[in-house]
Formats: structure tokens, C-alpha cells, sequence
């Protein structure tokens, strides 16, 4: 595994068996100016940055197996309530339990009474800050502080006065920021304003993908009202505060495209785009292009495939486990979702699909998403019934390598009012895929 890279030549590391550390910092490279907090960490504070690549709590629990004593480890990241984003790595309460057994082994490297600072912005506000906040208490043993407003800058509505919390206490946690970094640093420990890029005319569903190679994410637009799906390529430099696209490039697809799914069609390692088409019915798919490390995107003519009547939402799955990305669609107008199997020849300059099999869901489904519901391998399907006020479970029968989709009648659960998208992800760490 990587480990933490050391930037805080104040206080040399001596090896990876030393256990002399008492203050340890670990800072997130995308937080803004992090050179700049690097520089101001106090002298007997250790500075460790963390490796994108990797995943974060591995890092810090590799880290800490190798000391004891630490009297306080200060994580300088971004935030958001109930929420710290270490690098590539989201901790929060939903997913804190998928992490007990390396944050419990913090443990044996502080203190009896250390304490564990959390900069990221506005991470103790509310009720998820609270429930986070008990966790990690829970877990590691320590002393909470974190900050229920923004951290940074004061003129941007931040505040260095991060207040120990749990257990609460009057005295609070000295910071391993030198006083002159505070004072001085401009942004805060949060997510920077929005930055927008134009795309086409009325810009409905967004995806992301590294169409040109390059390792960075770009951006794909499904443009309502402009018959065009819209490719933004990512020119952001590694650890900017501020994001940078090139401008739009249009790619025409059938009549009021609506939503946009990314996939690699065709197998040549190059992500293609698949496009709902509400008004003509169609699916267009257009099989990307792009030499690697172009600045320009290009993508091949689109191919229409018929799908249903009003398609509305698109997402790729491999549904018969042949290797190949299959294409799921609602069917606004019909009450179905349909199941394009793909029949595209590896390396193939045009795609291929099977004939659209129709699956029964609720009433106006809006949006379709693709997930392992029930545990068995097979990608299932989870529907938003925007008139029917339900989302629809509909469990994969297909037999691997099948020819002819099949599904098991749909089973229907109650929502809120007119539910208009569903996304799937394991909400309480228990291994299940849920639904949102």
C-alpha cells in the first residue's frame, strides 16, 4: 500500500518504526493552498499528506499501527455536515460503521485522553454532524472537536474556533496552525463556489467520463432543447482551486435527448455515450473517437436504436453477463422499461443492439437505475414512478449469456410525492444496495 508522503521538514520522521510522535496533521492535497497550511503547521506537529490513489482511512490506520502516544491528530480536509472528504475518500455516518474495524485500531496508538480535530467545514452541523461526530467518537475512543460553521477565512464567513464537542468541554483544542497561517490564509475548508461552463440549450441530464484518456473526468451533457449531447473537456490542473473546461463541443442525437449514460459499447477502452431520446423513441449511441490526450473530442455518427415510447432516462448494465454494456430505459408514455442487449462486436466501428424487450413499471416512470439488489450477481433494476408516487424493484432472471432479457414482475414501494429520479448505493453500511 502507499503511504503517507511527509511534508513538514520541521520535525524529520525517523523511520517508519519510530513511536516518538505525539501531534500528527494529515492534510488533504485539494483543499485550497494546501502548500500554504503545509508551510504553517507548528514545529512539534508531524505533517503527512494523503495519496489520492489510495484509500484514505487505510492510509491514516497503516500510519498510526506504527506509533503510540499521539495525543491529537488533526485532519485538515474538506467538509460538509456529517461529512469529511479525505482526498477520493467520503467518510460519514451511513458508511462510518464499513470502517469500525481499522478506526477502532486508532485505539492502540493515542492516548487516554487524545483528541482527533476535524478543520472540514460545517462537519458538526445538525443532526448528521452530531451522529457522525458520536460515531467516530464511539470508534476510535477520542475526543471530538469539529466545526459546525465554515473553517477558514473570516471574510468568507469562517472561523478557526473549532470547539471541542464530544464529550463537550469549555477548554478547547489547540490547533496545529500557526497563528500568522490563520490570520493570513484567503479560502475555506469547504467546497469553493460553483464555477459554471456553457453547454447546449437546456442542458437536462449530465455525465462523467475520461472521453480523451488523459486521467482527468469529463464532462457529457444531454441538452434538451439543442438535439445535441454536449462533450466539455477537463483542462483543471492537479490541486486547483478552481475548475477549467474547454469550451462546449456538440454531437447530434435524436430529438429532445433527455439523458446521457457512459459506457464502453463497442470494448476498444473508450468510454462511449448512450442518449434517451424522448420525442422520436429512439436510443442514439455514438462510439467515441477520441485520440488519447486530445485536446478536441470526437465521436462517430450516431446509430439509433428504437426503444420505447418516451424514453426518459438511460442507464448501462451488463445485464446478461456476457461482458458487453446493456442499455435500460423507462418508457414515460407506457408505463415500461425496456432492455436493449448489446450485440456490438468487440473493436466494432458501429454498434449493434437487440430488438427492445419491455418490462411493466409504475405509472410515467422517470428514471432507471441499475444495481445488485438482491445479491445473486445479476444487475437489477430500480424505477422513480413519477405519477404513481412508488419506485419499482424488477429482479434479473437473465441467464448468463442469454439472448432475450428476462425479469421477474415488478414489486412496488412507496415514496414521496411524484418521485423523479432514483440513484442505488448501500445507505447503512450492511452490504445492501439501497435506494435514494
Amino acid at each position: 500500500m502507499n503511504t503517507l508522503t511527509k511534508l513538514n521538514k520541521k520535525n524529520p520522521f525517523v523511520g517508519s518504526t519510530s513511536n516518538q510522535l505525539s501531534s500528527i496533521a494529515i492534510l488533504d492535497p485539494t483543499v485550497p493552498e494546501s502548500d500554504r497550511i503545509a508551510d504553517g503547521i507548528k514545529p512539534d506537529t508531524a505533517t503527512y499528506i494523503l495519496e489520492n490513489k489510495t484509500d484514505a482511512i487505510e492510509q491514516i490506520t497503516t500510519f498510526l499501527a506504527q506509533h503510540t502516544g499521539i495525543e491529537s491528530l488533526h485532519i485538515i480536509t474538506h467538509g460538509s455536515p456529517g461529512k469529511i472528504y479525505l482526498g477520493t475518500t467520503e467518510l460519514n455516518s451511513s458508511n462510518i460503521e464499513n470502517y469500525s474495524q481499522q478506526l477502532q485500531q486508532w485505539r492502540n496508538s493515542f492516548t487516554a485522553n487524545a483528541s482527533i480535530i476535524l478543520y472540514g467545514c460545517n462537519v458538526a452541523a445538525g443532526k448528521s454532524g452530531h451522529q457522525f461526530l458520536t460515531q467516530l467518537n464511539q470508534l476510535t475512543g477520542a475526543n471530538i472537536a469539529a466545526n459546525s460553521q465554515p473553517t477558514g477565512n473570516s471574510k468568507l464567513g469562517g472561523t478557526w474556533d473549532i470547539p471541542q464537542l464530544i464529550p463537550p468541554s469549555n477548554q478547547k483544542p489547540k490547533l496545529a496552525i500557526v497563528e500568522t497561517t490563520l490570520k493570513t490564509y484567503s479560502g475555506v475548508l469547504g467546497f469553493a463556489p460553483k464555477v459554471d461552463f456553457t453547454t447546449g440549450n437546456n442542458p437536462r441530464s449530465v455525465s462523467i467520463g475520461d472521453f480523451n484518456g488523459d486521467g482527468k473526468p469529463d464532462l457529457a451533457v444531454a441538452n434538451q432543447n439543442s438535439t445535441s449531447a454536449s462533450i466539455l473537456i477537463n483542462t483543471t490542473a492537479t490541486g486547483a482551486t478552481a475548475p477549467t473546461f474547454s469550451p462546449e463541443v456538440p454531437f447530434t442525437t435524436g430529438t429532445t435527448p433527455v439523458s446521457v449514460s457512459i459506457g464502453d459499447i463497442n470494448g476498444d477502452g473508450k468510454p462511449d455515450l448512450a442518449v434517451a431520446n424522448l420525442n422520436n423513441g429512439t436510443a442514439s449511441i455514438l462510439l467515441n473517437t477520441t485520440p488519447t490526450g486530445a485536446t478536441t473530442p470526437t465521436f462517430a455518427t450516431k446509430v439509433d436504436f428504437v426503444s420505447g415510447t418516451g424514453p426518459e432516462s438511460v442507464s448501462i448494465g451488463d445485464i446478461n453477463g456476457d461482458g458487453k454494456p446493456d442499455l435500460a430505459l423507462t418508457n414515460l408514455n407506457n408505463g415500461t422499461a425496456s432492455i436493449l442487449l448489446n450485440t456490438t462486436a468487440t473493436g466494432a466501428t458501429t454498434p449493434t443492439f437487440a430488438t427492445p424487450v419491455g418490462f411493466p413499471t409504475g405509472s410515467n416512470p422517470f428514471s432507471v437505475s441499475i444495481g445488485d439488489i438482491n445479491g445473486d450477481g445479476k444487475p437489477d433494476l430500480a424505477v422513480a414512478n413519477n405519477a404513481s408516487t412508488s419506485a419499482s424493484i424488477l429482479l434479473n432472471t437473465t441467464a448468463t449469456n442469454a439472448t432475450t432479457p428476462t425479469f421477474a414482475t415488478k414489486v412496488d414501494f412507496p415514496t414521496g410525492t411524484s418521485p423523479f429520479s432514483v440513484s442505488i448505493g448501500d445507505i447503512n453500511g450492511d452490504g445492501k444496495p439501497d435506494l435514494a
